[in-house]
């Protein structure tokens, strides 16, 4: 919410971004805690939410890497 709040945030939504990457993240980590599912499930869930993360930062990177760009134009 402060991303979507600074001065510097012309037009990215930065909540509207981060919600649902971080509520994918967080089944994906439930899941890994999830005593119900196998050891082989549990280690899918570990090996996706690993995944999840990295193209969320590498979002979260590409967008904040233009806006920088757009400010310093």
């Amino acid at each position: 919410m402060d991303a979507d709040e600074s001065r510097f945030s012309d037009d990215i939504n930065w909540l509207d971004m981060y919600d649902p990457a971080e509520d994918q993240i967080m089944r994906r980590m439930n899941g890994v805690l999830d005593d119900s599912f196998t050891p082989d499930a549990r280690k899918d869930e570990a090996r996706l939410c690993r995944a999840d993360y990295r193209r969320f930062k590498k979002l979260v990177m590409s967008k904040i890497e233009a806006q920088v760009e757009k400010l310093s134009a």
